[in-house]
């Protein structure tokens, strides 16, 4: 696989110096670079920082609601009688599952909030790196940005600021709207 994968990645750089791929060769990109490059990015992931961190903090509340439930429960379960166990198992029991319940809303934000802030983004530079696929006739563009199997790639492949100069020339907004915590809302 390695020698299959360094035969691939023997690109030559066009006259400009950027890599040209020819059908059957492929390419890499540095995703993380790219968003790093956008501004947008940057705010949109900060207000995401922001909501996974009341994520954690709820998340953690309610395991403590629970400990604290189950601790409780332990303490007293001894001197109660198999029925009255019953009852404040049951108990226990349904408060977990509204603990649950909860975290499962509080996980659908998150995923809501995430939807809403960066994939916009995401699919506006998937269709730069796209364009840029097609345009220079690569069949495949790796993304070496957590690449733990590629141990070498040829420099010249490297299509990072690429794509970073197209969505500059184009601008944020253009490609991605404008900034929803900026827009304001009638």
């Amino acid at each position: 696989l390695a020698a299959l994968l360094g035969a691939l990645l023997l690109v030559p750089p066009d006259a400009s110096g950027q890599a040209a791929c020819a059908t059957g060769k492929i390419a890499v990109v540095q995703t993380r670079a790219v968003f790093a490059s956008i501004d947008s990015f940057a705010v949109r992931d900060t207000a995401l920082s922001v909501v996974l961190n009341a994520y954690k903090v709820d998340l953690s509340q309610l395991q403590g609601v629970m400990d604290s439930a189950s601790g409780a429960f332990r303490e007293k379960a001894a001197l109660l009688s198999a029925a009255a166990q019953q009852v404040e198992r049951k108990k226990l029991d349904d408060q977990d599952a509204q603990i649950q319940q909860r975290i499962q809303v509080l996980q659908q934000h998150v995923a809501q909030q995430r939807a809403f802030l960066l994939q916009p983004i995401e699919i506006g530079v998937q269709k730069v790196i796209d364009s840029i696929r097609i345009e220079l006739k690569c069949a495949v563009i790796l993304d070496v940005s957590s690449a733990a199997g590629i141990a070498s790639v040829n420099k010249s492949l490297d299509l990072t600021q690429r794509v970073i100069d197209r969505i500059q020339a184009t601008g944020d907004t253009t490609l991605f709207g404008p900034h929803p915590l900026t827009t304001r809302r009638p």
